[in-house]
C-alpha cells in the first residue's frame, strides 16, 4: 500500500478546543534512511574538523616551529652562555670581540637577538665579548714639541697628568725633556701621563760687582759687557763728583741675570 503523506496523516488533527501543537512525524521507511545518514554526515564532519586543525597545527609547526624566549647573556662568559642556550634549543655564535673596559674579559658584552625576543628553536645568538681594558705601549714623547704630545696623549685616550718645566740648555723652549710612564711601560685607557717641558737654554747668572764710586758711564759698560743693562739712574745731591755712583740695587755678591733690573743712584752738585 502506498504511504500515506496528507496533512492530517503528518501533522495529526488538534482536539476540539486544544490548542493546536505542529508536530512531524517521518515515516519509518524514511526514517531508517536519514537518521543513519545524518550520522554518517556528522562523523564525517567532525573526522574533517579534526583533520583541518590537524593540518594547520602540522604547518604553523613547519612555518613558526618551536618558539623560546632568548636568555639574556650578559655578565656570563662564553662557556656559560653555551651552556644557558643549549638548555634552551638555541646555539652560541661569537661575532666578534671587543675592548670594554666596564666589561670584564670573556664577558657578553651584547647579543643579536636581545633577550626576550621569540624565535624558534635551533637558532644562532650571536654574541660580542669582551677584552677587557686595553694595555697600551706608553708612547715616547722626549723631543717632541708640547702641542703635539698633547694631541697624541688625547688621540691615545689618555689624560693629561702633572706638567713641570725646568731650564735645559739641550733643549729648545716647550719641547718634552722627560715624562711618567716611561716610554713602552704598560698603560691604560683613562690614565694620567705626566711630562717635563723644556723652559729653553739657562741664563747665565753673574754676580753683581760693586759699582759705588765708580762713574756712572763706565759701569755701563762694564754692566753691557756682560750682557747686563744698567736701567735707571737717579740723582741723589752730594759731595762727590757729580755722575758718581753713590748705591746700586741689587746689592754686590747679589746673584743677577740679563731679565734682573739694575738700578742706581747717581751724585749730583748740590744747589748753591
Amino acid at each position: 500500500m502506498a504511504a500515506d503523506y496528507s496533512p492530517a496523516r503528518c501533522w495529526g488533527r488538534p482536539a476540539p478546543g486544544k490548542r493546536t501543537v505542529l508536530t512531524f512525524a517521518l515515516p519509518m521507511n524514511l526514517r531508517r534512511i536519514i537518521i543513519p545518514a545524518l550520522k554518517i554526515l556528522f562523523i564525517a564532519g567532525t573526522a574533517g574538523l579534526v583533520s583541518l586543525l590537524t593540518f594547520y597545527i602540522s604547518v604553523r609547526s613547519l612555518i613558526f616551529g618551536n618558539e623560546v624566549k632568548v636568555p639574556d647573556l650578559h655578565g656570563h662568559d662564553v662557556v656559560a652562555s653555551r651552556r644557558v642556550l643549549t638548555a634552551s634549543g638555541l646555539r652560541l655564535e661569537i661575532a666578534g670581540e671587543e675592548y670594554d673596559p666596564a666589561v670584564p674579559a670573556g664577558e657578553i658584552i651584547r647579543q643579536t637577538p636581545p633577550s626576550g625576543a621569540a624565535i624558534k628553536t635551533q637558532r644562532k645568538i650571536k654574541v660580542v665579548v669582551s677584552r677587557g681594558t686595553e694595555v697600551l705601549a706608553a708612547p715616547d714623547l722626549a723631543g717632541e714639541g708640547e702641542r703635539k704630545a698633547l694631541l697624541e696623549i688625547d688621540r691615545l685616550g689618555l689624560r693629561l697628568g702633572a706638567v713641570a718645566r725646568v731650564s735645559a740648555d739641550d733643549r729648545a723652549v716647550d719641547r718634552v725633556i722627560g715624562q711618567t710612564p716611561l716610554p713602552d711601560a704598560p698603560i691604560f685607557r683613562g690614565d694620567r701621563l705626566s711630562l717635563l717641558i723644556s723652559r729653553g737654554p739657562r741664563e747665565p747668572v753673574y754676580v753683581m760687582p760693586d759699582l759705588a764710586g765708580q762713574p756712572l758711564e763706565r759701569a755701563r759698560r762694564a754692566l753691557g759687557s756682560r750682557g747686563l743693562n744698567l736701567g735707571t739712574a737717579r740723582t741723589e745731591a752730594s759731595s762727590a763728583p757729580d755722575g758718581t755712583i753713590l748705591r746700586q740695587f741689587p746689592l754686590p755678591g747679589y746673584p743677577v741675570s740679563r731679565r734682573d733690573p739694575i738700578s742706581v743712584v747717581v751724585s749730583r752738585s748740590p744747589l748753591v
